[in-house]
């Protein structure tokens, strides 16, 4: 197997950021995103409905109100990279 190759890229600094940023307040859980703070979760099916968490959550006024969605818009420059990235393997 050939050694691996780095996929440089500025975009992708800021999506690791972005990414790492956005760990700290979710969790994923299979097909769960779930608040950190209250626990509460939501199912994918789900995306399109603003996060209900639980009652009396610290967090809610100033939450992301459609995590999945937010999700998505982070990974996308992730995989754009990497398919880029195996098109010119």
């Amino acid at each position: 197997m050939a050694d691996p190759k780095y996929i440089a890229s500025g975009e992708l600094y800021e999506a690791n950021a972005a990414l790492c940023e956005f760990a700290g307040h979710w969790d994923m859980d299979g097909d769960y995103i779930r608040c950190r703070k209250c626990d509460r979760a939501q199912l994918t099916n789900y995306a399109h409905f603003q996060f209900q968490h639980a009652q009396g959550c610290a967090v809610t006024p100033t939450s992301d109100p459609h995590p999945w969605v937010t999700f998505v818009r982070l990974v996308t420059p992730i995989i754009e990279a990497v398919e880029k990235a195996v098109h010119h393997d």
